[in-house]
């Protein structure tokens, strides 16, 4: 959910392909290039990623829709950096 414009929990779509026990994000291809994971700060956003989530599940990877709420800031960066 978010608080104002400060995140307070983080949602995902996590994938694990069947053979790789390594999971993983899928993402997809962003307007304007590049890619965009399936991750959103609350259920109204990451819902938006549903259909692409059901296409990786059907392609056969296993596919779970998490919540994280712990957060740990490691560095900040300075303003103009």
């Amino acid at each position: 959910m978010t608080d104002g414009h400060k995140i307070t929990e983080l949602f995902a779509w996590v994938a694990v392909v069947p053979g790789d026990p390594d999971e993983r994000i899928p993402a997809v291809n962003a307007p304007g290039g590049g890619v965009m994971p399936l991750i959103g700060p609350d259920r109204t956003r990451i819902e938006c990623f549903r259909d692409t989530a059901e296409a990786f599940a059907r392609a056969g990877a296993a596919v779970e829709l998490r919540k994280f709420t712990t957060a740990e800031v490691l560095e900040k960066l300075p303003r103009g950096h």
